[in-house]
């Protein structure tokens, strides 16, 4: 994904040089505009990969944290998950690291 977002922000070269506001050669603009269409559909189909790829990250995070989440009734009551809270681990997040400097 990132090979190709490069390959394609360097053949904008073009659009950049005009957007800083320095003077791009007449044949890179002439050559700019005839592409114009086929950048707007790369640059929106790269969109379209960013949006499928977040969504499918953020789907396997929520997995992973409903995999790891305490279990019970109990421990998802404010208060009463508290009090468990001081007698015992049981409603803590599920340690998966040992913290091995002690």
């Amino acid at each position: 994904m990132h090979h190709c977002f490069e390959a394609l922000h360097g053949k904008l070269g073009t659009a950049d040089a005009r957007a800083a506001g320095t003077d791009a050669s007449q044949n890179g603009k002439q050559a700019f505009l005839k592409q114009q269409q086929n950048y707007r559909e790369r640059l929106n189909a790269q969109a379209r990969r960013l949006d499928a790829f977040m969504t499918l990250t953020m789907a396997q995070l929520e997995h992973i944290r409903v995999r790891y989440r305490p279990s019970g009734y109990f421990c998802h009551v404010p208060v009463v998950r508290d009090v468990i809270g001081i007698f015992s681990d049981q409603c803590m997040p599920i340690k998966t690291a040992v913290n091995e400097r002690g």
